[in-house]
């Protein structure tokens, strides 16, 4: 099952941590570092803590929120069809944007407290059928069931790994779980006869990601933020590369 065939429909960074007196969100316009220009919408609540920021990006969009000491980054997806959720850009297209605006809107920190980094997002492989989808789940996963004997699939896992960053070692969770779908669709539609409205329905396998470390007392030094945020987003390509039950350091040259 190679990663050309699967597509993100949401991608997400969450930043913890944010704390020190040079901290100003409203005016670090950190939108504008990460896109190069201002937002299509912009959001202010001074007094609860709470700014966001969105516009249209690439073939989808993106959402900046910040709220007290913490950053979510969201980018959602736009897809070609919305009938047959179908998306115009391959899993790491989507992925490399996804890091080159992550990676902007670090370089910004470097004055700032960090302790926790979390990765992750929902990510689509179409089948033609539910056993289709069950065979290529056996495969992924390591599994010894029989594909044309059950409907609904559903595993969670967490393979819990360390990781030696400036000579401190990082408990880094990487937890998926993997669910063979069907998605129901109703449309409108017109014809020679009037209206009609078929019930369409597509077959997926879906697996949500989510990678992030322990939380620690000590803050995180620009070294360990940026390292973390580059070996989450490789380990996130591992676990659709090759599933769920890697826990090694992945192959760098399955990368685009």
């Amino acid at each position: 099952m190679p990663t050309s065939e699967w597509s993100a429909s949401v991608t997400r960074i969450t930043i913890f941590g944010l704390a020190g007196p040079g901290f100003d969100s409203s005016r670090m316009r950190l939108w504008e570092s990460m896109t190069g220009e201002l937002p299509s919408d912009r959001h202010q609540q001074p007094k609860t803590g709470i700014f966001q920021d969105s516009g249209n990006v690439g073939n989808g969009s993106l959402t900046l929120k910040i709220e007290g000491n913490r950053i979510d980054i969201l980018y959602l997806a736009a897809p070609t069809d919305p009938l047959s959720a179908t998306f115009p850009d391959d899993f790491r297209v989507t992925l490399t944007h996804f890091s080159n605006y992550i990676s902007k809107l670090l370089n910004r920190f470097h004055d700032f407290a960090i302790n926790r980094i979390a990765l992750g997002g929902t990510f689509w492989h179409h089948v033609n059928t539910t056993e289709d989808g069950n065979i290529l789940l056996n495969e992924k996963l390591n599994l010894a069931l029989n594909p044309a004997s059950f409907l609904d699939f559903s595993y969670q896992i967490n393979y819990p790994y360390t990781k030696n960053i400036s000579d401190k070692n990082h408990t880094i969770n990487q937890i998926s779980a993997w669910t063979a779908s069907t998605i129901s669709f109703q449309p409108l539609l017109q014809n020679n006869l009037g209206f009609s409205m078929p019930v369409i329905e597509k077959k997926y396998i879906q697996v949500d990601i989510d990678i992030n470390n322990k939380p620690t007392i000590d803050m995180l030094d620009e070294n360990e933020y940026q390292s973390l945020s580059k070996e989450y987003f490789i380990r996130l390509a591992g676990i659709i590369d090759r599933g769920p039950n890697e826990n090694v350091e992945p192959d760098l040259s399955t990368r685009n």
